[in-house]
C-alpha cells in the first residue's frame, strides 16, 4: 500500500441533508453539493432509491443523480451550521471533506510531508478479525458498570510503524510486530479465551448480502490453529497457553518513520470539540482503518421493483481501494487492542463480566481498571440484558431507563414511550437476527428473554410474536 501526499489545494464542496419527506437542506442553495442522509431516513426512502451496501450496512443511498453518504444514527441530528463547521475545520489543514472515512483518508494524505510504503511480503490473510464481542447470560442484573479504552483506535495506530520490510521467522521474538501461523493449546483460564478461531469453509465464499455475521470464538481447552498476531500470542503465554507447532511466521522489520502521528496530532484535538461535531470527529478518527482493511467482495447495491420485489447486485471494488488494502495494519491494530481488553479487562474481572465489544463493556462488580486509556463511562443500577447489541438500564442520574440497541442507538423519544419502543425493537430484532444468525438466540434463550420482559414490563402483552403497543390502565 502506497499513500501518498495531497497535491494542490482541497476542492471546496457545499453540503445538503436529505430528509425521509425528500426535502432538501442545501446550503446558500449552490450546485453539485455533497449530500449526507440519516441511516434511518435512507431506509425509510429505500423504496424510492438504490442503497449501497457492505457486509449488510447501508453506506450510501441514491436516487438519480444524487448520491448521498450515510450518517450513523448517532450523528442523525446534526445540523447543516455543524457540517458546514466541520468542513470548513477540515478544508483549513488542506484536505477534502466528505464520508467520514474519505475524510479520514485525506486527512492523513494532508498530513504528510512525503509518500508511505507499507511493508511488503506480509502475511496471506484473507480478512481481519476484527474486535472481540463476548456476551453473558440473558438476565436482570442490580448493578453494572461500563469501562472502554478512551481513543483506543487512534492512539494505537498513531504508534505503529507499518513501512519496513516482512521476514520469515520460525519463533515468536519478544517485541514488534508479528505474525505466526502455529497450532496452540488454550487451557480454561477465563471467561473466553485469549485468542479467536478464525471461521473456515463457505464463511468466505457466501454472496456479498448472504455473509454470514458470526461472533468469533474465542475457545478454552482445546487445541486451536490460526494466524495471530505477535501481541496476542505474547500476552496469551502470559496466561498459560502453550505454543505446540509454529508452521510459518512474518516478523516486521520496522522503519523509524511513524506515517500516522501528524494524522492523530490533529484529530485527537478534534475528537474534543463539543457536541455532535466532537461525535463526528470520533466518527472520523475511528474509521481510518477501515479504509485499509475492508473485506474485499463485499460490496453491493440493493433496490425494490414497482411490486416491491427486492433487487441486489454486487459491487466491483474499485483498484484504488483494492491497491490501498493491507489487511497487516488491521489486524495488527485490533491484535494489539484484543490482547489488551484480555489482560487488563477480561483476565481480572471473570467471571463478573457481563459483556465485551471492541475496546470495553460491562462488568458486574465495582471495578479499577489498570493500564493507560480506561475510563469508566457508565454506572447501572438496574440493567435488563439480551446482548450487547440490545440491553436496558437505569441510571442514579435518569428517572428513565436508558435503552441501548445497535439498530437504534439511546432513544430520543418522550420518556413514556421509551419502553413501548424498546419492546418493539426487542421484538423486531429477534426476527432480523434469526434472518442473518448475528447473536441467534435458541429457542430456550429466546423465551428465557421473553420471559424476562414480561417480568420487567409487568401488564404488556409479551408474547413469542407479538408486544402489545399499549400499556393496559
Amino acid at each position: 500500500m502506497r499513500i501518498s501526499p495531497t497535491k494542490g489545494f482541497p476542492r471546496h464542496r457545499s453540503i445538503a441533508i436529505i430528509h425521509k419527506d425528500r426535502t432538501i437542506e442545501l446550503e446558500n442553495n449552490s450546485e453539485n453539493p455533497i449530500y449526507f442522509i440519516s441511516r434511518d431516513d435512507a431506509n425509510s426512502l429505500k423504496f424510492i432509491g438504490t442503497l449501497y451496501k457492505r457486509e449488510n450496512r447501508i453506506n450510501a443511498w441514491q436516487s438519480g443523480d444524487i448520491k448521498a453518504s450515510i450518517l450513523s444514527r448517532e450523528l442523525s441530528d446534526i445540523s447543516l451550521a455543524e457540517l458546514c463547521e466541520i468542513r470548513d475545520w477540515v478544508e483549513s489543514y488542506g484536505a477534502t471533506f466528505g464520508s467520514p472515512v474519505s475524510t479520514s483518508v485525506s486527512l492523513l494524505r494532508a498530513t504528510l510531508d512525503y509518500p508511505f510504503k507499507t511493508a511488503p511480503g506480509g502475511p496471506p490473510l484473507k480478512s481481519i478479525v476484527g474486535g472481540r464481542t463476548h456476551t453473558n447470560i440473558i438476565g436482570r442484573y442490580a448493578y453494572a458498570e461500563h469501562w472502554d479504552i478512551s481513543a483506543a483506535f487512534g492512539t494505537v495506530l498513531s504508534k505503529m510503524k507499518p513501512c519496513g520490510k516482512w521476514i520469515y521467522t520460525e519463533k515468536l521474538k519478544d517485541e514488534g510486530d508479528q505474525f505466526l501461523y502455529c497450532t496452540v493449546y488454550v487451557p480454561a483460564i477465563a471467561q473466553w479465551g485469549p485468542l479467536p478461531e478464525i471461521p473456515v469453509g463457505k464463511y468466505w465464499d457466501a454472496k456479498p448480502w448472504d455473509f454470514p455475521m458470526h461472533i468469533i470464538p474465542y475457545p478454552q481447552d482445546k487445541e486451536i490453529t490460526g494466524i495471530w498476531t505477535g501481541d496476542e500470542l505474547r500476552t496469551a503465554e502470559e496466561f498459560g497457553v502453550k505454543i505446540i507447532k509454529i508452521h510459518q511466521g512474518w516478523y516486521l522489520k520496522a522503519a523509524r518513520r511513524q506515517p500516522f502521528a501528524q494524522w492523530w496530532d490533529i484529530m485527537e484535538d478534534a475528537r474534543n470539540k463539543p457536541g455532535l461535531i466532537g461525535k463526528w470527529f470520533k466518527t472520523c478518527a475511528n474509521s481510518l482503518w477501515g479504509a485499509f482493511s475492508f473485506k474485499a467482495g463485499r460490496g453491493y447495491k440493493e433496490w425494490y421493483s414497482p411490486d416491491k420485489e427486492i433487487h441486489r447486485e454486487p459491487i466491483t471494488d474499485s483498484p484504488w481501494a483494492l491497491n490501498r488494502r493491507d489487511l497487516a495494519i488491521g489486524d495488527t491494530l485490533h491484535g494489539r487492542i484484543r490482547a489488551k481488553v484480555f489482560s487488563e479487562f477480561i483476565m481480572p474481572y471473570s467471571p463478573n463480566i457481563l459483556m465485551v465489544l471492541t475496546d470495553g463493556g460491562w462488568i458486574l462488580s465495582e471495578a479499577n481498571l489498570q493500564g493507560w486509556g480506561w475510563k469508566k463511562k457508565k454506572i447501572a443500577n438496574d440493567i435488563v440484558f439480551i446482548d450487547p447489541g440490545n440491553y436496558l438500564y437505569y441510571s442514579s442520574d435518569s428517572e428513565y431507563p436508558v435503552i441501548y440497541k445497535t439498530r437504534q442507538s439511546v432513544l430520543d423519544s418522550a420518556p413514556d414511550m421509551k419502553e413501548r419502543m424498546f419492546l418493539r425493537s426487542f421484538h423486531k430484532e429477534l426476527g432480523v437476527r434469526e434472518e442473518n444468525h448475528m447473536y441467534r438466540l435458541p429457542s430456550p434463550d429466546k423465551m428465557t428473554a421473553i420471559q424476562l420482559l414480561r417480568t420487567t414490563f409487568p401488564g404488556y402483552n409479551i408474547t413469542k410474536y407479538y408486544i402489545n403497543a399499549k400499556k393496559p390502565g
